[in-house]
């Protein structure tokens, strides 16, 4: 019994600290259950090559970073087929923003805004000329895009309006219309080499242009572009030459959010160097001009993300510290609109550029009421399951049911709990997945009841019924048990989204089952079991059959002749009895048995009378002398004798003889059920003899064994005496028993 209260103390540990940890953690609910972004992001393939895995995965890795900076607990991102990906974002209240950073390709440039500008954008003496309409200047390119490979296309309608692009390719424009060009629509495309950036009102301020920005309107401007050029690459830098971990925002001049870039050792040489060389430029323009050191010479770098001129700070030749460019790898972003863009540029510059560009191909907002409706239906399933699987379990098993409901609290307790401590994303899949996981939790305990019924039927007492089920009923368990988790493991494997949400549940709970099915419950049974009130088949939900007895008269005899109890399959005899004139017959016994020469009197059997320092009530003293042969040490079909649940105490067993008889060997069955009790041969023991009044050891005793599986026999010098008495020492923490016991003259 102790075992079991201490397995019932580890349990209810395990509860109190599922409570605790409840204070502290919520569980963590999936997109359709609190609402949330759904986004699915289609990647184009780059000019000249094919999207790869490597692709993908980069990118699924650096959305998730984005994803984390955002403060976004759990998201879901996942492949889908050969060029998309899934974003699932539970819980997101800025969905806008969300769908917008993640996707956001931030590809990162900075250009010599005077020396790499191409006419018109480049005008005499390095002025800068925007073109407010995009039109007119592609249609000045066309000519020359006739030849190589085009940097951009675009596609305008009969009246002059751009339906699309800019894009890598005309199939990209072309899938957005389902593959068939508009009627009257025109493609533009952008020369190779060069390319057409813009610069908008949410700049501060916009090349070419002496104050900010007119409100709703874009400039564009024409530029050199050969990303490949192995001498003298334009644009000169990129985002790969930025240290992420130096990249932040901070208020700068006037308290105005910019962007702190830090570049590696390798963009910061190469900064250096441009940034010298703009200032020898400015300076040599402004000697020219006879103006030297005239600040209106500066020449500038544009740093352009996505396409789109956010700034363009100047190298002034008016800053004698400047001379030899900007040293240590450091840089600014101005003329940012707000705090918020600020910290939306500098994340997506930390977790770096996605290495492809992807376009939002569908997006699906989830309301936080219809997560709340979601979540109310799948309570409502999951306690309907269960009180399903309560009643019938009640109904078949009784009292065992009771356990088992017991049993399936307190699995539901550990199964939150380990939801808790691993942070498992509980999603309406996984609501079933956890449903299926109390039939599975029940199924274990009906294998093993049904065992306890068919033991208990068999006229096993309910303890040995119970320990007898449990052995019996393990090995099933565990094989189908076995089997649910292999086949959750190859869902969770191959599977996506909810599919996976699903089986990550079902391993979850099986595993938690079986220690509810096997350890809990059993510890409940093991520590009931030693209650007198508990030995009741009908407890079980089964019944023993009883031998009925006859009725007896005032006499104590058997007035008028009645069936017997007793069943036999051997012939039934009919028997004439003639009563001679009597008024009533009884028959008390018949004195012979058999017939011929080997009939004889027939002569109660003599009991050797037995008493026993302590005797289990389920068991008896009685089984120590009724002749029946043990199988072996754990033998639990027949009767036993045990000193339960007195453990490591000095017991004995006393024989008392009518009259003085003479002895010289015992032979001892100990009783020992290692594996499925507390029971163990004792650590020693003696036989000692009645003398008169004394008791005394037997003289000369050959040994007294205590191995399992068979008598131990002890000779010893004869005696002449009335009553014998064994004593034995019990194990540290067990008991022992007896299943036969034979003195011999």
């Amino acid at each position: 019994m102790r075992r079991y209260l201490l397995i019932l103390a580890v349990i209810l540990a395990a509860v109190a600290g599922v409570v605790v940890l409840a204070l502290f953690r919520s569980p963590t609910l999936g997109l359709d259950l609190q609402g949330g972004l759904e986004v699915i992001l289609q990647a184009k393939a780059p000019q000249g090559r094919e999207i790869t895995q490597d692709d993908l995965d980069r990118s699924i890795e650096i959305m998730r970073q984005r994803i984390d900076k955002l403060g976004v607990s759990e998201p879901v991102i996942t492949r889908q087929g050969s060029d998309q990906i899934s974003v699932q974002l539970a819980g997101v209240h800025d969905s806008g923003r969300a769908a917008e950073i993640i996707g956001q390709t931030a590809q990162l440039q900075f250009f010599d805004l005077q020396a790499d500008a191409l006419p018109p954008t480049a005008g005499a003496g390095g002025v800068i000329n925007p073109s407010t309409q995009l039109l007119p200047l592609l249609s000045g390119q066309q000519e020359a895009a006739k030849t190589g490979t085009p940097t951009q296309w675009y596609l305008y309608s009969k009246d002059k309006t751009r339906l699309a692009g800019p894009s890598e390719t005309k199939e990209d424009i072309l899938r957005q219309f389902g593959g068939e060009q508009p009627e009257g629509s025109k493609f533009y495309a952008v020369p190779e080499g060069k390319i057409v950036l813009t610069c908008s009102d949410t700049a501060v301020s916009c090349p070419g242009l002496s104050g900010p920005p007119a409100p709703g309107a874009t400039y564009y401007y024409l530029y050199k572009y050969e990303p490949n050029n192995p001498t003298k690459p334009v644009p000169e830098l990129t985002g790969n030459d930025l240290n992420a971990d130096g990249t932040d925002w901070t208020f700068g001049q006037g308290n105005q959010p910019t962007v702190e870039l830090d570049f590696t050792n390798s963009g910061g040489d190469k900064f250096h160097e441009i940034t010298r060389d703009l200032y020898q430029r400015g300076q040599n323009l402004a000697n020219l001009a006879g103006q030297p050191g005239n600040s209106d010479f500066s020449q500038s770098f544009a740093i352009v993300l996505d396409g789109e001129i956010r700034s363009f700070p100047r190298i002034d030749i008016a800053d004698s510290t400047l001379s030899d460019g900007i040293a240590g790898g450091r840089a600014q972003i101005t003329g940012l609109d707000s705090i918020q863009e600020a910290k939306d540029l500098a994340l997506v510059l930390q977790t770096g550029a996605l290495p492809v560009e992807f376009v939002q191909v569908q997006r699906e907002d989830i309301s936080a009421t219809l997560g709340e409706d979601s979540l109310h239906q799948a309570l409502i399933a999951g306690i309907g399951g269960l009180l399903a699987v309560a009643f019938f379990l009640l109904l078949f098993y009784r009292f065992l049911g009771v356990i088992a409901i017991i049993g399936l609290g307190i699995y539901g307790v550990l199964l939150y709990g380990a939801m808790l401590l691993f942070g498992v994303t509980l999603t309406l899949p996984g609501f079933a997945g956890l449903v299926l996981t109390i039939g599975v939790a029940a199924d274990a305990n009906v294998v093993i009841f049904e065992r306890i019924k068919e033991e208990v039927r068999a006229g096993k007492s309910v303890r040995a019924a119970i320990s007898s089920g449990y052995r019996k009923g393990f090995n099933t368990i565990v094989d189908a048990n076995v089997v649910t988790i292999i086949t959750a493991f190859v869902l969770f494997a191959v599977a996506t989204g909810g599919v996976k949400g699903f089986a990550l549940m079902l391993i979850i709970g099986t595993l938690i089952s079986m220690v509810t099915a096997v350890a809990v419950t059993r510890a409940l049974l093991g520590v009931l079991a030693g209650f007198r009130w508990f030995n009741n088949p009908a407890f079980m939900g089964a019944s023993a059959q009883k031998i009925p007895a006859w009725k007896l008269d005032w006499f104590g005899m058997v007035g008028k002749l009645q069936p017997s109890p007793a069943k036999s399959s051997e012939p039934i005899e009919t028997v004439t009895l003639i009563p001679m004139g009597a008024a009533r017959l009884r028959v008390t016994s018949f004195p012979v048995i058999g017939t011929g020469h080997t009939a004889h009197e027939w002569v109660e059997p003599r009991k050797l009378p037995v008493s026993a320092s302590h005797c289990n009530p389920s068991d008896t003293v009685e089984a120590i002398v009724d002749g029946k042969e043990p199988k072996s040490s754990n033998d639990k079909e027949i009767p036993r004798f045990t000193w339960w649940d007195h453990r490591g105490t000095t017991e004995w067993v006393n024989f008392d003889f009518a009259k003085k008889r003479p002895v010289s060997s015992v032979e001892v069955y100990w009783f020992d059920d290692t594996g499925s009790g507390s029971c163990r041969v004792p650590a020693s023991w003696r036989l000692l003899y009645q003398d008169g009044e004394r008791w005394l050891p037997v003289e000369n005793p050959s040994g007294f064994g205590i191995k399992k599986d068979g008598y131990n026999r002890v000779t010893f010098k004869k005696v002449q005496t009335t009553g014998l008495k064994l004593e034995a020492k019990l194990q540290p923490e067990f008991s022992s028993g007896i299943l036969e016991l034979k003195v011999q003259d």
